[in-house]
């Protein structure tokens, strides 16, 4: 009886181990390498309502805010294709100021100064290129604290405004690597292949920014 009662033993830690993997990790839909994701979607698209109550309406008193029909058409477009119904709509900024924020909600904040020399479809690629990141969760990946700790301030950003704030940074002012670019970029071209726009060299105008 000892030897299947150890074995029993055993096997516990294994699939609460397995438990959590399943949970917090997932692969990568492009390459297939497995990434770390302790904030759900939910609480990801809670915190972003919280940044619009805050760093949006700022965004918005800062610079001035204008309707923009054609921007707002190759947004559209671009949201259709997206896989998950958003709720956001499309910030027009007028500023010279290099300005591309896409919020989990759908809400994004461009400014002039971030596509001015750029063409229809070139302006199509970055719009479909930031949702890329956003639906590959590229953001949690340059989360400044340690797994444990992430997790910690996920459940304690629910309830907690300080705690939000803290975590706000990585959906405003993540930096991606070359990998996470790649990535992005090979689902951007199955976003623009439902549309008329061709791929650009996102990753090379990006940089110059």
């Amino acid at each position: 009886m000892k030897i299947p009662f150890l074995i029993g033993i055993g096997i516990i830690p294994g699939v609460t181990v397995a438990g959590i993997v399943s949970k917090y990790y997932q692969p990568n839909e492009v390459s297939g390498r497995w990434v770390f994701q302790g904030i759900d979607i939910r609480l990801e698209r809670n915190l972003a309502r919280k940044i619009m109550q805050t760093w949006g309406k700022k965004m918005s008193l800062k610079y001035k805010e204008e309707n923009f029909p054609f921007l707002e058409e190759i947004y559209k477009k671009i949201v259709a294709n997206y896989p998950v119904k958003l709720p956001g709509k499309l910030h027009f900024l007028r500023s010279d100021e290099f300005i591309l924020n896409i919020l989990p909600t759908g809400d994004a904040f461009i400014s002039s100064g971030a596509i001015k020399d750029l063409d229809e479809s070139g302006i199509a690629n970055v719009i479909a290129h930031e949702f890329s990141h956003l639906k590959l969760f590229h953001a949690q990946e340059h989360i400044g604290y340690s797994r444990p700790i992430t997790l910690l301030v996920a459940w304690m950003s629910r309830n907690n405004h300080h705690t939000t704030e803290r975590l706000r940074t990585y959906l405003l002012n993540s930096r991606y690597n070359e990998q996470e670019e790649t990535e992005a970029q090979e689902l951007t071209k199955a976003y623009l292949a439902k549309t008329k726009y061709h791929e650009t060299h996102y990753n090379c105008l990006r940089s110059a920014n």
